[in-house]
């Protein structure tokens, strides 16, 4: 991280190499991570840090804490003036009514599972698929999803609100996670700050 924050800066870490079109550039620096190293490093070097609880939340409330607490100021990345900044990650599928959101959300999730459970090639059938969530290691697949907020437009923005201030979050990254292109443009048409 440190000799990429070079390469950017005016003046390249490493003699007769350059970064095109980086050198100068200046561009922010953020850490992404999905454990407790990520959050540690973000606060040590200074940095936001961007934790992604979209499908890794088990860590999710303790990496913010560290991440606060052992925030470094003077950490040898940080711009003048730092400040912990901390940015959490969350699924998000917005439908005009409840039942439209609660076959979005079981689509989603048959999708994360047939994923995961697929590697190899093999395809599951819908009747694997019902059978892996009463099986441990599809429960524990889907927990991976606990950072998901599905319904209509107010029961997701106020389940983002809610989940922004319990991780005391600045900013919220979020993931589509609706089936199929007509369904994710209306997850955002839903979600979208209507035009000023």
């Amino acid at each position: 991280m440190v000799e990429l924050h070079g390469f950017l800066s005016d003046e390249s870490p490493t003699p007769g190499v350059a970064a095109h079109p980086g050198q100068g550039t200046k561009v922010p620096l953020y850490i992404l991570g999905s454990s407790l190293f990520g959050a540690r490093l973000a606060a040590q070097l200074g940095l936001p840090y961007s934790f992604a609880s979209h499908f890794a939340p088990a860590m999710l409330h303790q990496a913010a804490q560290e991440y606060r607490a052992d925030f470094d100021p003077q950490g040898p990345l940080a711009p003048p003036n730092a400040t912990p900044w901390f940015i959490a990650a969350a699924n998000v599928i917005v439908s005009d009514d409840d039942a439209d959101a609660v076959e979005q959300r079981r689509l989603a999730e048959d999708r994360w599972l047939r994923d995961f459970l697929s590697r190899g090639g093999s395809t599951r059938s819908d009747e694997d698929l019902r059978a892996a969530r009463q099986h441990p290691q599809g429960q524990q697949l889907l927990s991976m999803l606990d950072c998901t907020f599905s319904g209509t437009q107010s029961q997701v923005e106020r389940g983002l609100d809610g989940f922004a201030s319990q991780v005391q979050a600045d900013e919220l990254i979020l993931v589509n996670m609706a089936v199929g292109e007509e369904r994710k443009r209306r997850t955002l048409e839903l979600l979208a700050p209507a035009p000023r």
